[in-house]
């Protein structure tokens, strides 16, 4: 045999003669000797069996690997999705409870915004583009690197790694890279109401925006970030709105 020349295959079935070129899995023409008995034995298996139940057996495993490579390939030619695009093609403005699902507040969906976007630019940072490249390795570093930096608290970190596995989710991302990650140990503080005096103190001694942010949580009971995000269009123009 001629160096580089390919392979064939000649077989007969009942009184039929065959004839095929020997591939590999990636359809490349096979052009030596030992893949070529490797492919020559998976084409002839089927009609070597000694059984019926052999037989099926083998034709079962056949079909089995051909849909497999199928999906593989078709897996890698569907294009892969941004973690830059994923807010704005999946964006979490939606809770699903059971059967039920409502929308979640302006709030509330800027604050999956601002979390999501943790974990957007620590993917840019680290060269990270698309969503099915990130795997459970990447986001448990993701969650490290949170604890590392300090200045995220654990009870945050848990919210943060909730929120990426739910855009991961909504995207359909399979298997979710987020899903199998643990908690994060929190003990929460205890809170007490400011006294009389307290709130005195705080409010006289701020200024500026702080202090009329201050003024608007201790007259709404509005908490300090929904005070900063609050907008002209949620504010009574006029004092007869509120009688």
């Amino acid at each position: 045999k001629k160096p580089g020349a390919i392979y064939w295959l000649d077989y007969s079935i009942n009184g039929e003669r065959f004839r095929q070129k020997l591939t590999d899995d990636d359809g490349q023409p096979i052009t030596r000797e030992k893949p070529a008995e490797a492919a020559s034995d998976r084409i002839l298996r089927p009609y070597t069996a000694k059984t019926d139940a052999e037989r099926r057996r083998l034709a079962a495993d056949a079909l089995g690997d051909a849909e497999a490579r199928a999906q593989a390939a078709e897996e890698a030619t569907k294009p892969k999705l941004p973690i830059a695009e994923m807010w704005e093609r999946h964006p979490y403005k939606t809770n699903t409870r059971g059967t039920t699902e409502r929308s979640l507040s302006a709030t509330t969906v800027r604050d999956n915004l601002s979390q999501w976007s943790k974990f957007e630019k620590w993917a840019e940072a680290g060269g990270i583009r698309f969503a099915e490249d990130v795997t459970a390795d990447i986001a448990g570093q993701f969650r490290k690197d949170l604890l590392a930096s300090g200045t995220v608290s654990g009870d945050r970190i848990n919210k943060i790694v909730l929120l990426c596995r739910v855009m991961f989710q909504l995207a359909g991302i399979e298997p979710n890279p987020f899903a199998g990650l643990r908690k994060r140990n929190h003990k929460p503080q205890g809170r007490r109401e400011f006294t009389t005096g307290e709130l005195k103190s705080v409010c006289q001694s701020a200024d500026g925006e702080l202090r009329a942010l201050l003024a608007v949580g201790l007259y709404t009971g509005l908490r300090l970030g929904d005070s900063a995000t609050l907008d002209w269009s949620e504010v009574a123009d006029d004092l007869s709105k509120l009688v």
